[in-house]
């Protein structure tokens, strides 16, 4: 079981890493004159709760992830991820 700090402790651990390396990219990345269209909405969730569900999957002994978002995510953790993506 993983206890609830240890989720926080991994999404900010995470968050710290995300938000470091967005800025790494963009000052470091090339300009592409040819991009592909962009979404105009921005996601939901961020990119560190993705990661953060993502880690917690395979700490889990889940073997499908989408049984595991919708079976164990979806119903045990609305209150870590309050902008959850239902079916």
């Amino acid at each position: 079981m993983i206890s609830d700090t240890k989720i926080i402790e991994i999404f900010c651990n995470l968050d710290d890493f995300m938000n470091e390396f967005d800025t790494i990219l963009t000052k470091n990345s090339i300009a592409d004159l040819s991009k592909p269209k962009k979404r105009n909405r921005k996601s939901k969730m961020s990119q560190s709760e993705v990661m953060t569900i993502m880690v917690i999957f395979h700490l889990k002994s889940y073997r499908n992830l989408k049984h595991f978002y919708q079976h164990y995510i979806c119903k045990h953790m609305k209150d870590f991820f309050p902008e959850l993506v239902l079916e």
